[in-house]
């Protein structure tokens, strides 16, 4: 097993490799589902170290690194796509190290960081191969549009692959660069996409009754949403509701339009008591009132992006133990609650895990506007920060003899979990 000296050493040798294949990840990103390139690479990089990486169709990639003794398996997730954001060419203070190349489409959310860390990770941890059991890279697809990864878990789930602990890591711009914020229980929302058309009848703006206004029948859809939340949740189970998008096809005063479209989100902390018995309302309130003012409601959208992320006990203090001992008790802080998600939250369903953020904020590099803007900025130093805690805890958790408690899967398989 690889000490905290020669953990910290690798990812110090590998820190420029790392940098710079992050680099033309940022300069050439892809958009969800479209990410050809960027999985070509991997799988490149990962071949070159003697990998057999497996393309999963629409998911992404799944690669192992066998130790030299039998023992358990440990899964690191990477995201690898980009958002559809024309970035600025500074940060907060000066001009960035590098630029999307792509009009329109940019790694403003640090997705490009997380695949060049794994990628470097599988290449140190491909050369040593001392530890017990095994660990599993994966690499996934359309993270940002919330459906690609439950045909990595259906992989998974199909060919028995036994999973024991799961890892993720998400660089973050609000936190000091270095630091690991992370929280043991829950930590992240599950979240409900949705994006509906309500279709009713044109008309003149003089005879609304020659019409079937869709504003009129979106107004009280509206106002019947809003008061749902005490009326099918429980007060003590929390839970937002956010209409986020709403257009209609009329472009001036005296015109009736077709078609409004409206959109938004729901995110909560309990499947069962708060998403399952609000969505059902939510979709009863609008295909009623739909029908009550002749209008049809048109789902385009309407699914569950990511269920409560739940850190497990046992694996929060692996975690915690294992950065503390490499970086220094001051590096680790407690993490907040989010009300943001995360699509690891399905793995973490159904097999054990730890998900934390590194920060990457300085504001003398500049560094620390918001995700998904056009200023963001990362701090490419603290790669071999990520490399190495990578690493530490996926060898912490394989070496370490302790049961996980307290975690019960789901009870079914990734489309029960969706209700697909």
């Amino acid at each position: 097993m690889m000490t905290k000296e020669e953990i910290l050493n690798a990812a110090k040798k590998w820190e420029d490799f790392c940098i710079a294949l992050r680099r033309d990840f940022h300069e050439s990103p892809e958009l969800s589902g479209q990410e050809t390139q960027t999985i070509a690479r991997i799988c490149t990089e990962l071949r070159a170290v003697g990998l057999s990486p497996i393309e999963v169709q629409d998911g992404g990639v799944l690669a192992v690194i066998e130790g030299d003794a039998p023992g358990k398996t440990v899964l690191l997730r990477a995201d690898v796509d980009a958002l559809p954001v024309q970035e600025d060419p500074c940060n907060l203070l000066r001009k960035k190290e590098c630029v999307s190349k792509i009009p329109g489409v940019s790694h403003v959310c640090g997705h490009d960081c997380h695949a060049a860390m794994l990628v470097t990770v599988g290449k140190i941890l491909a050369a040593r191969r001392d530890f017990p059991g095994r660990i599993v890279l994966m690499f996934e697809r359309g993270e940002e549009g919330g459906g690609n990864l439950r045909y990595l878990i259906d992989y998974l789930q199909k060919n028995h692959w036994d999973i024991d602990g799961v890892w993720g890591m998400h660089l973050n711009s609000d936190i000091p660069a270095g630091k690991f914020a992370i929280r043991s229980g829950p930590l992240m929302a599950g979240g409900l996409m949705f994006d509906i058309t309500l279709v009713g009848k044109d008309g003149h703006g003089s005879r609304p009754d020659w019409a079937n206004n869709p504003v009129d029948c979106f107004q009280t859809i509206q106002t019947a949403l809003d008061k749902i939340r005490m009326r099918a949740v429980d007060p003590n189970d929390a839970i937002t509701f956010s209409i986020c998008r709403v257009s209609t096809e009329s472009q001036r005063p005296n015109i009736i339009g077709r078609t409004l479209n409206f959109a938004g989100t729901v995110r909560y902390f309990d499947l069962e008591r708060a998403y399952r018995p609000f969505s059902k309302a939510m979709r009863r309130i609008i295909d009623n009132i739909a029908d009550a003012f002749e209008c049809e409601a048109v789902y385009n959208q309407f699914e569950c992006i990511a269920v409560p992320l739940i850190n497990q006990s046992d694996c929060y203090e692996i975690a915690k133990q294992t950065l503390t001992e490499i970086f220094g008790e001051d590096r680790v802080v407690q993490g907040p609650l989010k009300f943001g998600s995360e699509t690891l939250s399905y793995v973490m369903s159904f097999w054990p895990g730890m998900y934390l953020n590194l920060g990457i904020k300085d504001p003398t590099l500049g560094t620390g506007s918001g995700h998904h803007t056009a200023k963001f900025d990362v701090d490419e130093s603290q790669f071999k920060t990520g490399v190495a805690a990578h690493i530490g805890y996926a060898l912490a958790f394989l070496e370490s003899s302790k049961k996980i408690q307290d975690f019960k899967p789901y009870d079914g398989d990734i489309w029960d979990l969706l209700g697909e």
